[in-house]
C-alpha cells in the first residue's frame, strides 16, 4: 500500500476516534434527559457539548477531504496499472510473432535445404532465375540441320520414357500442405502469420507458376 494512503486511513481513524468520545458523552446527557434527572455538572456539560459538536463536524468535513484525497491516489494507482498491463500485453504479442516469424524462417531454410538436396529448384530461386530454353528450342541465327533435329527429337522421346528412382522418405520428415506430405517440387508459404499449416505444395492449391507478392491459402483467404 502507499504510503500517502496508509496516511490518509491512519489520519481518518483518529478523526473517528475523537468523534466517537464526543457521541459516548452525548449519548449519556441524552438518557438523562429521559430520565428527569439532570444534575448541575450535566447542565454545564451541554454548553461544552455544543462546542464539541462543532468539532465533530468539522472533523467529518475533513474526513470526506482525506477520503477524497485517497480515491484520487487508487484511481491513480489503478490508471498506472492499467497502462503496465497494456504494455506488458503488447510486448508478449510482439515476442509471439517474431517467434512465429523465426520459425518460418526455419522451416523456409530447412525446404530449401531438402529441394537443394533432391535437385529441386526452390520457389523463390524459380521467380528470379530465368527459364531455360527448351531442347527444342532452335536459336534465330542458327539453323539445325534434319540430322540435329532427329537427334534431339531422339533424345528427348529416350528422356521422356526413363524412370526416375524415387528417393526414400525419412519417416520422421515433417509434414506440410493438406495432403499431409513431406516437401517436395515447388512450394508456396501463406503469409498469413497465424496460418496453421504455413506450406502448400503447387499442385495442391492449384497453382502453376510462382506468385508475385502476397499469397494466402483458401482458409486464410476465407478468414480476410
Amino acid at each position: 500500500m502507499p504510503i500517502e494512503l496508509r496516511r490518509n486511513f491512519e489520519l481518518m481513524r483518529q478523526l473517528d476516534e475523537k468523534n466517537q468520545d464526543v457521541v459516548e458523552k452525548f449519548n449519556t446527557i441524552i438518557n438523562e434527559y429521559k430520565s428527569g434527572k439532570i444534575s448541575e455538572a450535566t447542565k454545564l456539560s451541554i454548553e461544552e457539548l455544543k462546542g464539541q459538536l462543532q468539532d465533530c463536524i468539522d472533523r467529518g468535513e475533513e474526513k470526506i477531504k482525506i477520503a477524497g484525497q485517497s480515491y484520487e491516489v487508487v484511481d491513480k494507482h489503478i490508471r498506472r496499472l492499467d497502462q503496465d498491463l497494456k504494455k506488458f500485453e503488447q510486448e508478449l504479442e510482439r515476442e509471439s510473432l517474431q517467434k512465429k516469424q523465426q520459425q518460418k524462417q526455419v522451416l523456409k531454410a530447412q525446404g530449401k535445404q531438402k529441394n537443394q538436396k533432391n535437385g529441386i529448384e526452390d520457389s523463390s530461386e524459380v521467380e528470379t532465375r530465368k527459364p531455360k530454353k527448351a531442347r527444342t528450342q532452335v536459336d534465330s541465327d542458327f539453323q539445325p540441320s534434319s540430322l540435329d533435329t532427329t537427334y534431339n527429337t531422339d533424345l528427348y522421346d529416350v528422356n521422356q520414357g526413363f524412370d526416375m528412382p524415387e528417393m526414400p522418405i525419412d519417416p520422421n520428415e515433417p509434414l506440410y500442405c493438406t495432403c499431409r506430405r513431406v516437401s517436395f517440387g515447388n512450394m508456396i508459404g501463406c503469409d498469413d502469420p497465424n496460418c496453421p499449416i504455413e506450406w502448400f505444395h503447387f499442385e495442391c492449391v492449384g497453382l502453376t507458376d510462382p506468385v508475385k507478392g502476397k499469397w494466402y491459402c483458401p482458409t486464410c483467404r476465407e478468414k480476410q
